[in-house]
């Protein structure tokens, strides 16, 4: 079952990672992560979303074990800076709820969408 729901999950993002075969200059990714619904989320803005989802998992410290385990649960697409900024400040302005909500829209299980991006 959790195949399947993986299976359709990396159909709706197939478009979105054909676009990151190899970062290029001007490419921006808007990327939320989460662990499970209803708990805090990350946003943040990289132009290697690849690179940085392997950086973040690194950087979490071994002390921080009760911290939850956080993946990519959500990612946009953006040829200009400034947009993909002023959707990190559209995000971060919005409820939790908000949030949670558009990640549901895409990404209903929270699955870790880590295995879509292309190597």
């Amino acid at each position: 079952m959790a195949e399947i729901k993986r299976s359709a999950c990396k159909a709706v993002y197939a478009q979105k990672s054909s676009a990151m075969q190899s970062p290029q200059q001007g490419e921006y990714f808007v990327y939320i992560l989460g662990s499970q619904p209803q708990t805090d989320v990350q946003i943040g803005l990289a132009s290697d979303l690849q690179q940085q989802i392997r950086n973040i998992g690194h950087h979490h410290p071994v002390a921080q074990t009760d911290a939850p385990n956080l993946h990519l649960v959500y990612y946009e697409h953006y040829k200009a800076e400034e947009a993909a900024l002023n959707r990190i400040r559209q995000l971060k302005s919005n409820s939790l709820d908000a949030t949670y909500n558009l990640i549901a829209s895409m990404n209903p299980h929270w699955l870790d969408l880590s295995d879509t991006l292309n190597s």
